[in-house]
């Protein structure tokens, strides 16, 4: 019994093993005094089965005057044995530890010890501190979260740029969608076959800056960040696959239209049409593209309005109306001319405005020109100039005799003020047109076996050979901002076909391909070939940047007829 003691003190039975004496520190140890056993006690062994002896108390006193005796063995508390290894030793199973031995060991114990409940409340606050501090550091240092990140549809790891566009790169190349049409078949396309790709560097950045501003959301693992692929759209690409595959037009809509046949304003109404569509179906495949979500759509019949419908076109038959319901008379010498209402609705443009829901109706001053050279033609022609030639002797002889002509003086001014009066609210118009005689002129020309004269005032153009008159033409010159120069010239070379370029009286550029049957006098001025003039233009109008135009079967007679040396004389 070496290594047991056992205490009895009030009842209570203490057993101290050599294991808890081992455990125990200095301090507690230093609490076990002799006082702990009183009243006194007398220790003994008991043999199981055996009655407990006798205890017997005795007074002071007589203790005092007794004679000596020898003194029951009172357990001592050992002096503190000094340090030393400590031999290993399991702790014995059937002998449990006291209460206040229980709780973790976080350090090695020296001097006085916290009671265990406090061991475990600092250990506690000691680990809670070292998580936040390290959460802290890691939501200022970094993109960390403990909730979920998705781009789209796609999981993604921020903290892991390669990681995250690998996974984008990947989702976006395997991504389709399809499309059921109405012969009941489906097709399945991918995001290519639209103009779209899909830039995960960018959407990988996107998402980094997502994380770096939850703030303290990061810590919420039940949170899910969603941010929208960032995506590339080559829009006529897009366009081309959403107008053959999503829109597909079976009857196509036709805009009501409006003339003025006839002298009267005409409506043809309107037809709506229908198509196989996905309605909103370019936004819903960019919208899919963004978050690489299933899409999955079917083409439905819809109608198709027309741009245009009768009802929009009213104004503009309200107008041409107004135009029609004019009185327009033209007094050449003792005649008066009355305009029809149908070469009244040829001097108009009509030109549909979709746009705007209309059509724009307007007057065109070159159209009522044109009426009027019609009417005139037989009152109106152009003077012939006298075409001299000197001979050796110093006499001069006539080749051509001049003849006088007439024109009209007045004939702009009478134009203008037709398209003036027509824009008014309908009344009369009356206009005079002033005949004048134009004298001849007289044109001096050396002995040449072949020349040309351009009249550019009576727009005429003749081709003399000998002094004999061989061909006539009519001509368009150079307009009055760009006019044709005048003078004796002769051709210095010839082209079969060449395009043309120049610049305009307003410093623009024009180009003309295919020009025919050219040949050039004077610097970049040409007779030759016109073929975007129209016909009435020829004899009656100068529109040309300089140059000396008329029809191709004319231009081609004087190029095969001219060789290069020809002279050509332009007169006004």
């Amino acid at each position: 019994m070496a290594n047991k003691l056992q205490l009895s003190t009030a009842g209570v039975s203490y057993v101290q093993t050599g294991t808890f004496m081992d455990i125990m520190t200095p301090m507690a140890k230093r609490k076990v005094t002799i006082e702990e056993a009183e009243p006194e006690t007398e220790i003994q062994e008991t043999a199981p089965g055996l009655d407990e002896p006798e205890v017997t108390t005795q007074p002071a006193e007589e203790l005092q005057s007794a004679p000596e005796k020898p003194l029951a063995k009172i357990p001592q508390i050992a002096e503190e044995p000094q340090p030393e290894p400590a031999p290993e030793h399991t702790e014995s199973p059937e002998m449990p530890l006291p209460e206040s031995s229980k709780g973790p060991k976080l350090f090695k114990q020296r001097g006085p010890t916290l009671p265990a409940h406090w061991q475990w409340y600092a250990g506690g606050i000691a680990g809670a501190l070292v998580l936040v501090g390290g959460l802290t550091a890691a939501a200022y240092l970094g993109n960390f979260t403990l909730g979920k990140v998705r781009a789209g549809s796609v999981a993604i790891q921020p903290k892991n740029i390669v990681v995250s566009k690998k996974a984008i790169d990947t989702a976006a190349a395997h991504y389709t969608f399809t499309l059921a049409y109405p012969d009941k078949t489906a097709k399945t396309y991918r995001l290519k076959d639209a103009g779209i790709t899909v830039d995960s560097n960018k959407t990988a950045a996107v998402a980094n800056k997502a994380v770096k501003d939850l703030g303290w959301k990061r810590y919420a693992w039940w949170h899910t960040t969603t941010v929208p692929l960032t995506i590339a759209k080559n829009d006529a690409a897009f366009k081309a696959f959403v107008d053959k595959n999503v829109a597909i037009a079976n009857q196509v809509a036709t805009d009501a239209t409006i003339s003025a046949d006839d002298g009267e304003a005409v409506i043809t109404p309107d037809k709506a049409g229908w198509t196989y569509s996905v309605p909103g179906g370019n936004q819903k495949i960019a919208a899919a593209a963004q978050a690489l979500s299933p899409l999955s759509v079917s083409l439905i019949k819809t109608t198709v309005a027309p741009a245009l419908t009768a009802n929009d076109l009213t104004s503009a038959k309200n107008k041409i109306t107004d135009y029609l319901n004019h009185t327009v008379t033209f007094t050449i010498g003792d005649r008066a001319i009355k305009a029809s209402k149908a070469a009244m609705a040829d001097w108009l443009d009509i030109q549909a405005q979709p746009d705007h829901k209309t059509a724009d109706v307007s007057v065109n001053s070159g159209k009522i020109q044109v009426y009027l050279d019609s009417i005139t033609r037989n009152d109106v022609y152009p003077a012939r100039p006298q075409i001299t030639m000197a001979a050796a002797d110093g006499s001069t002889s006539v080749l051509s005799q001049g003849l006088n002509g007439q024109s009209i003086t007045n004939l702009a001014e009478v134009v203008k003020a037709v398209a003036s009066g027509l824009g008014q609210s309908p009344t009369a118009i009356n206009q005079t047109l002033t005949i004048d005689i134009q004298n001849f002129t007289t044109v001096n020309a050396a002995d040449y076996d072949k020349w040309i004269l351009a009249d550019l005032t009576n727009k005429r153009m003749y081709a003399y050979e000998h002094g004999n008159v061989v061909k006539t033409v009519l001509i368009s010159a150079g307009a009055p901002a760009t006019p044709t120069p005048v003078g004796t010239y002769k051709i210095y070379t010839k082209f079969a076909s060449q395009n043309m370029t120049g610049a305009n009286a307003d410093g623009s550029r024009y180009y003309q391909p295919n020009v025919q049957w050219v040949s050039y006098f004077y610097k970049d001025i040409a007779i030759h070939g016109n073929y975007w003039r129209p016909l009435s233009y020829f004899g009656n109008i100068n529109a040309s940047h300089g140059c000396i135009g008329t029809v191709n079967t004319d231009a081609k007679w004087f190029y095969d007829w001219a060789p290069v040396g020809t002279t050509v004389i332009t007169t006004r």
